[in-house]
């Protein structure tokens, strides 16, 4: 029997359909070989249909829809939280599948990525969006913005105690208690002896105050003059602390977000981003980033490292140090863009390759599972994954959209003794 569907089973002695098929086929689909040549425990196709652990074939259950509208981007957390975006808002899914508002105003389609660090959830895209749901469940603001100009500086004729010479003078933001990179120098040359200085910070929308910095005469390292959008500077001989972040700015708007070692990373076409180390507000642009030859299309961490696959390449990302990390080659094939999975159980990671299955460990280890059993179509562009188990039986759903000619929707079984792959194709 190389080919079964689900409503094909046979009658039982009393008339009635038989939930199980009573044969063996632990080798799921097998369809690089003539119909003839097909090894004991194969199949041809399976649609519909469910393959326990001893390969026995079951009926597959059914369906329904408990959320209406347009619906993108599944999360869940690790409390087992719901969320996505419905008609372009972000919402949460509650327990009775209800829905709870956390931000409006999405641009159509807009597909987030999302990364849970100490029960908050970042999210953002690869265009301008990003956001934070805080531990109560509600939005915040993530990345914060360096301020972009630099600071007035006017001379003033007032007494003072400055001495005639070359001061830098910059201002940091504050949000709330966070404080952010500063801004660009204001190099300011005091022509006389007794002068002071009047600052001005340009504010930011979010922003709730500033801190004012100067260096003391002709040097270059700045210390905290005062709190506040404007100040008078008289004299720099009770500076205060130095600036805790010079060149930092906000963390830009990115996919495929991961936790590692203190930092977010993101990745926007092919290039890898993160944070700076315990602080997820910002990063340093010149240091905190590295590329690779083609678009990433999926990027995730794992224990020693990070498995980075592109439209053409697979790489293990080495390390956990950003200043040692090394690229590794691993597969001469890239992915289907979306169709990333986790098992928590075996602390592994999946995808759909354009060769086949993919399961990596965390120690850049990496196979092929499907590569000498099922030849898969290579028009699939985009996609999402769902793994799940019921029942003892561990399943990884693949919806997938291709381009050029389309195919007919499909619901596949592919066994490799670990799991049962249902691929959606559209």
């Amino acid at each position: 029997m190389p080919f079964i569907k689900g409503e094909k089973f046979s009658r039982d002695s009393n008339g009635k359909y038989s939930d199980f098929v009573q044969l063996s086929f632990k080798l799921g689909i097998v369809n690089k070989v003539n119909a003839h040549n097909l090894p004991e425990g194969a199949l041809l196709d399976a649609i519909n249909v469910d393959i326990d652990n001893q390969g026995k074939v079951k009926r597959r259950k059914n369906y329904k829809k408990i959320i209406s509208g347009n619906c993108n981007s599944l999360f869940s957390d690790s409390n087992g939280i719901g969320y996505m975006i419905k008609n372009n808002v972000l919402v949460k899914i509650n327990q009775n599948f209800t829905t709870k508002v956390i931000e409006n105003g999405f641009p159509p389609n807009t597909k987030l990525s999302y990364c849970e660090v100490n029960q908050e959830i970042y999210y953002s895209d690869s265009n301008n969006t990003t956001g934070k749901i805080n531990k109560h469940g509600n939005y915040d603001k993530w990345s914060l913005d360096s301020p972009q100009m630099p600071p007035i500086v006017i001379q003033t004729q007032e007494d003072g105690g400055l001495k005639a010479g070359k001061y830098l003078v910059c201002y940091t933001y504050l949000y709330g208690t966070y404080e952010t990179g500063c801004s660009q120098y204001n190099a300011f040359t005091v022509e006389k002896d007794g002068s002071s200085l009047f600052v001005e910070c340009f504010p930011n929308s979010f922003s709730t105050n500033a801190n004012i910095y100067i260096t003391p005469i002709n040097s270059e390292i700045a210390g905290l003059h005062s709190t506040g959008y404007t100040a008078t500077i008289s004299d720099t001989n009770s500076l205060k602390r130095n600036i805790k972040k010079e060149v930092a700015t906000g963390f830009p708007a990115l996919s495929n977000l991961s936790y590692s070692n203190g930092r977010i990373f993101g990745t926007r076409d092919n290039y890898i981003f993160w944070t700076l180390p315990l602080d997820y507000r910002q990063f340093e642009p010149a240091k905190n980033g590295l590329a690779v030859d083609t678009p990433i299309l999926i990027f995730v961490s794992v224990q020693e490292g990070f498995w980075v696959v592109t439209q053409t390449s697979t790489y293990f990302l080495k390390g956990n140090d950003t200043e040692s990390m090394v690229l590794e080659l691993m597969l001469p094939y890239g992915a289907i863009k979306g169709t990333l999975f986790y098992d928590e159980d075996k602390k592994t990671v999946g995808w759909l390759s354009t060769n086949g299955y993919i399961v990596a460990d965390g120690y850049g280890k990496i196979e092929n599972l499907t590569s000498n059993t099922v030849d898969f179509p290579k028009n699939y562009i985009n996609g999402a994954a769902l793994f799940r188990k019921d029942n003892g039986i561990k399943q990884v759903i693949f919806s997938l959209v291709g381009e050029g000619q389309a195919t007919s929707y499909e619901t596949k079984e592919y066994r490799d003794n670990q799991y049962d792959i249902w691929f959606r194709m559209n």
